[in-house]
C-alpha cells in the first residue's frame, strides 16, 4: 500500500471506528509489542494496549512510565494504535536514551551494535505500509519528532517490524564512517528493518502479523539475514559533509549512509564540486573480512539532468582521494590530467542530457524524491569492473562513464557514450545537421563525433560528409577549425578559423561563410571533362565567390576548348591524310560515285559512273561529318569509308547532314510502309526520288527551306527545281556558309 494511503486510511478508519472505542488490536502484533527487548516493559505496554484513548485523527493513544527499571531508570512509554479490522499499526515511542536495543539478529545490526547509543526509539508493527504527519500527532509525539527526529515533518514506515532512533554510532561502523567516508559518527537518524511486500488481503495480513510474532519471539535465536534487511543512517537535514571518502573537492549534503546484510556500505544524497556543478548521488561498496571497505568493487553513480564534458572531467578529478591506490579512484589519470586540462573549456561545447527527468534531491521533502536507479547517467566503476568500450572492445575499471542525448556546438546528436579510463578520455555519437556549405546553401550532413584524448592526443572532431565533400570541425583549447576542403565536382573551399566560447554554435558560423573559389586544375584527378565541368560551375555556381575568378575559368576553358579543337583537328587531319591514300574497293566505289574526301586535301563532286554505289551519294555519306559524329569509330581507328560500306549503312548509322535513314522513314509513312525493312530500296528512293521531290531527307536540312530562304537561288533554278537546289549547295552553298536547316 503506497505511504500516502495514511491520511485517507486515517479519515477511512476514523468514521468506521465507534467514536470511543478502537477497534480489537490484531492479537499477534499486539503480543508482539511487549516483546521489545527492552527492559521492564513487558507489564507497562500490555496495560497501555487497555488504556487506548481517542487523540484525533482516528488515532488512539496511551502513555506511562515505567518506574526505576535497573541500570536505566525511569522510562516514559507511548503507544499508538490506527486501522480497522486488519489493516493495523503500532507505534511504541520509548522516550528514553538506551544502548542499541537487540530488535534483530543479523549480521549489519551487529556490526553497528556494539557501543552504539539510541535516544527516543520509535517501534512499528503493522500490516500497511505508512507514513506519520507529525502536525496531526499529538503534543507528545510531536515533541520526541523535535528533541530527537530534527523536527522533520514525517515519518515513514514500512509493512512488518521497523525502527527508529536517534543514534550516536559506535563498533564496527563507526571506523566505516570515520576513517573509510570521513564522516563523524554522532547524531544520526537510524532506520532499520526488512522491505516486505504489503499484503492485499485480510489473511495476508493475519499471516504478516504473526511472522512479526515469530520474529520476536526468536529474535535471540534466530539470525536473519535477509537480503531486503536494511539499516539507514540519516545526518541532519542541511548538515554538509566535507571531503567526503578523502575527496577534497567534493562536499556532500543531505546524505544518508546505510549497510546491508551482505557487508556492503554506501551512502546517497547531493555532492557539490568546488567549481560548482551539482549532482545527486549514490556510493556503495562492499566490506572485506577485516570490516574495511574494499575498494575495489565500488560503484559510484551520479544523476544529473544535463552535463558538459568539462563538467564531467572536473567529476573525475574531483575523485581524487589518498584512500586509494595513486589517489584517484579513476587509476592512472594523473598520466593524462594535464591533457584534459588543457581541454576542458573546449569540452564545455559537449552537452549530454539526460533522457530520464532529473530534479532536486532533499532528504524529508516529499515533492524532492530521490531518483531511481536507471536515472543515474554518470558512473564510476571500481577496479574489479569491466565494461565494453566505444569500440566494442572489452576494457578493465576503473572507469568514468556517462550517455545521455547530446548537444555539440549547438546541434543535436544522437546518444553519446563518453568513457574515461585507463586509456584516456573516449566518446563517440552520430547525429544528421543541417548546415550550410557556402554557395550549395543547407546540406543534410551525416556528422561523427569523436573525442580521444590521452597522453599522446587531444582529439576534438566532427567529421561529416555530403555530396562527396567532407566538412572538419576541429576543437583545440582557443579556436574552432572548419575546413571542407574543395572537389572537383564543387571546387570551392571553406576554411576558417574562429576564437572559441562555450555557446558556440556551428549553424550560425557556418551561415557566414561563402567559401572561396580554387583553381580546379590544381585539384587531384580533375582532368578531362570533369576538368571542364569544374570550370563551368566557377563561372556560374560560384561567380560571386572569391578566390579564383569566374573570368579566369572562363578564360581557362576558352583556352582549353581551343587546344582541344586544334588537337583534334590534327588527328583528324591526319587520318584524312591516310583516308585520301587509301587504295581499297571502298575508297574506289567512293570515287565511282562522284564523292570525295573533302576539305584540307581539296577533291569535290567528281564524275560518276553509269551505275554508282548509291551509299556513296554526296548527300549520303560525308567523311568528315561520320567522322565528327562517332567517337567509337575515332576510338577504333577503322578506315571510315570502308567501315561505312561494309558496316555503317546497314546498322542505320548517319553519314551526312543531309540524310538520316531512320528519320527519313519515319517523316515519310508511305515509304515506311514499302521500305522499312529493305534500306537498299529506301536510299534509291531518296537519290532518285525523293531529292526531286523536295522531300526532307533529315532534322537538319530542307531543300525547300534552302530555296525558300535565297531568293537569288530561286530566280537562278525556280521555286522547285530541287536537284539544281541540291547541286548549288554541295558545290557552293555549304562552303559560303549559307543555311539548310528548316
Amino acid at each position: 500500500m503506497h505511504k500516502k494511503l495514511l491520511a485517507a486510511l486515517f479519515l477511512s478508519i476514523a468514521a468506521a471506528l465507534v467514536p470511543a472505542q478502537a477497534q480489537p488490536v490484531n492479537a499477534a502484533l499486539k503480543e508482539a509489542a511487549t516483546l521489545i527487548p527492552i527492559p521492564g516493559i513487558e507489564k507497562a505496554v500490555n496495560e497501555l494496549f487497555g488504556a487506548l484513548k481517542p487523540a484525533g485523527h482516528g488515532v488512539y493513544m496511551a502513555k506511562a512510565t515505567v518506574p526505576q527499571v535497573p541500570g536505566v531508570g525511569d522510562i516514559p512509554l507511548q503507544l499508538y494504535f490506527m486501522g480497522d479490522a486488519d489493516r493495523q499499526a503500532v507505534v511504541l515511542v520509548v522516550d528514553k536514551r538506551l544502548s542499541l536495543p537487540g530488535v534483530f539478529n543479523n549480521r549489519a545490526w551487529k556490526f553497528i551494535g556494539s557501543g552504539t547509543a539510541a535516544a527516543a526509539p520509535i517501534f512499528s508493527l503493522s500490516t500497511v505500509e505508512f507514513s506519520l504527519n507529525v502536525n496531526e500527532m499529538p503534543p507528545e509525539f510531536q515533541k520526541v519528532i523535535a528533541d530527537s527526529y530534527f523536527g522533520v515533518p514525517t515519518l515513514d514506515f514500512t509493512s512488518g517490524f521497523q525502527t527508529a532512533m536517534r543514534a550516536d554510532i559506535g563498533g564496527p561502523m563507526k571506523t566505516v564512517l570515520e576513517l573509510g567516508m570521513g564522516v563523524p559518527a554522532q547524531s544520526f537518524t537510524l532506520r532499520a528493518g526488512t522491505v516486505l511486500p504489503v499484503p492485499t488481503d485480510m489473511n495476508g495480513r493475519a499471516a504478516l502479523a504473526a511472522a512479526v510474532l515469530s520474529d520476536m519471539k526468536n529474535v535471540a535465536k534466530t539470525v536473519k539475514d535477509l537480503p531486503e534487511f536494511f539499516v539507514e543512517l540519516q545526518l541532519a537535514p542541511g548538515k554538509t559533509i566535507g571531503s567526503p571518502l578523502g575527496m577534497s573537492a567534493m562536499t556532500l549534503s543531505d546524505a544518508t549512509f546505510s549497510i546491508t546484510n551482505t557487508l556492503t556500505v554506501g551512502f546517497k544524497g547531493n555532492v557539490t564540486l568546488n567549481n560548482g556543478p551539482k549532482f545527486i548521488t549514490f556510493f556503495e561498496t562492499p566490506l572485506n573480512p577485516a570490516g574495511a571497505m574494499d575498494l575495489l568493487d565500488f560503484r559510484f553513480g551520479l544523476a544529473a539532468q544535463k552535463i558538459t564534458l568539462e563538467d564531467y572531467v572536473n567529476t573525475a578529478f574531483g575523485f581524487a582521494t589518498p584512500k586509494v591506490p595513486g589517489g584517484n579512484f579513476i587509476r592512472d589519470i594523473a598520466k593524462f590530467q594535464d591533457e584534459l586540462k588543457q581541454v576542458t573549456k573546449p569540452l564545455a561545447v559537449f552537452q549530454l542530457r539526460n533522457p530520464r527527468p532529473i530534479g532536486e534531491y532533499r532528504f524529508g521533502d516529499k515533492s524532492k524524491p530521490f531518483p531511481p536507479l536507471n536515472a543515474f547517467n554518470i558512473l564510476l566503476l571500481g577496479p574489479l569492473a569491466s565494461t565494453d568500450d566505444i569500440d566494442g572492445k572489452t576494457i578493465q575499471g576503473p572507469l568514468l562513464k556517462t550517455m545521455g542525448d547530446a548537444t555539440v556546438l549547438g546541434q543535436q546528436l544522437a546518444s553519446m557514450d563518453v568513457r574515461l579510463g585507463i586509456s584516456g578520455l573516449r566518446a563517440k555519437a552520430s547525429a544528421g545537421m543541417n548546415l550550410k556549405l557556402g554557395p550549395l546553401g543547407r546540406q543534410g550532413i551525416a556528422m561523427s563525433t569523436k573525442v580521444d584524448i590521452n597522453k599522446g592526443k587531444q582529439d576534438m572532431l566532427l567529421h561529416g560528409n555530403v555530396i562527396g565533400r567532407t566538412l572538419d570541425l576541429n576543437l583545440n583549447p582557443y579556436k574552432l577549425s572548419i575546413v571542407s576542403p574543395a572537389t572537383c565536382a564543387t571546387p570551392f573551399e571553406i576554411s576558417e578559423k574562429i576564437d572559441f566560447r562555450p555557446d558556440l554554435d556551428v549553424a550560425h558560423v557556418m551561415d557566414s561563410l561563402p567559401g572561396v573559389n580554387v583553381d580546379p586544375s590544381k585539384l587531384d584527378n580533375c582532368i578531362g571533362e570533369d576538368l571542364k565541368k569544374a570550370l563551368n560551375w566557377v563561372g556560374s555556381t560560384g561567380s560571386s565567390l572569391g578566390g579564383y575568378t569566374a573570368k579566369a575559368a572562363n578564360e581557362e576553358l576558352a583556352r582549353q576548348e581551343a587546344a582541344a579543337k586544334a588537337e583534334y583537328n590534327r588527328i583528324k587531319n591526319a587520318a584524312r591524310h591516310e583516308a585520301q591514300n587509301s587504295i581499297n574497293d571502298a575508297s574506289r566505289a567512293m570515287a565511282d560515285a562522284g564523292n570525295a574526301i573533302k576539305r584540307a586535301f581539296g577533291g569535290g563532286k567528281k564524275k560518276k559512273k553509269s551505275k554508282p554505289d548509291l551509299r556513296f551519294d554526296q548527300s549520303v555519306f560525308d567523311w568528315d561529318y561520320y567522322y565528327d559524329a562517332y567517337a567509337d569509330l575515332r576510338a577504333a581507328k577503322v578506315d571510315f569509308v570502308d567501315h561505312w560500306r561494309s558496316n555503317g549503312f546497314n546498322e542505320g548509322r548517319r553519314a551526312s547532314l543531309e540524310f538520316d535513314m531512320r528519320y527519313y522513314l519515319d517523316r515519310y509513312p508511305d515509304l515506311k510502309r514499302l521500305y522499312a525493312h529493305d534500306y537498299g530500296a529506301a536510299l534509291d528512293h531518296w537519290v532518285n526520288h525523293g531529292m526531286a521531290e523536295g522531300r526532307q531527307g533529315s532534322a537538319d536540312f530542307a531543300i525547300k527551306a534552302y530555296l525558300a530562304r535565297y531568293p537569288d537561288l530561286q530566280r537562278a533554278f525556280g521555286a522547285t527545281n530541287y536537284d539544281a537546289a541540291f547541286d548549288h549547295w554541295f558545290d557552293h552553298g555549304q562552303d559560303e556558309g549559307r543555311s539548310g536547316r528548316p
